[in-house]
């Protein structure tokens, strides 16, 4: 029979195992980056009427590689699924897991590029 403790720890490595996350698809294939899933978070946007594109009913339109394309090439690093709705998302910084907040039903899905991808940082100033 396991122990309180013993409770706790399998707990503790589910919930683990839930937030831990994870790549989907074949990252090395997508233009030098993957998206990843997140199920049960979301993130917000400094500014909303710049940073934003709504998609309502996108079931009827899209499917999520769709999705995932529109974003790429608008510029968008998440898309957040809540619902009914789609949501793109631009930051200017990549989107972490410390950057979101606990959202049950929604999925997210964040574009990470590979770090040979990402661009050379500014020249030094003369």
């Amino acid at each position: 029979m396991a122990t309180d403790l013993e409770r706790l720890q399998e707990e503790d490595e589910r919930l683990r195992a839930e937030l831990r996350w994870r790549e989907i698809g074949d990252g090395a294939a997508l233009e030098g980056g993957a998206w990843t899933e997140h199920l049960g978070f979301n993130v917000a946007v400094v500014d909303q009427e710049k940073d934003l594109k709504y998609i309502p009913n996108w079931r009827a339109d899209h499917v999520i590689e769709g999705l995932k394309d529109l974003a790429r090439a608008g510029g968008y690093s998440v898309l957040s699924l809540c619902g009914s709705v789609a949501v793109l998302k631009r930051f200017d910084h990549q989107v972490k897991l410390a950057h979101c907040y606990r959202a049950p039903g929604d999925k997210l899905y964040v574009w990470a590029p590979a770090p040979d991808h990402r661009p050379p940082p500014p020249p030094p100033p003369e």
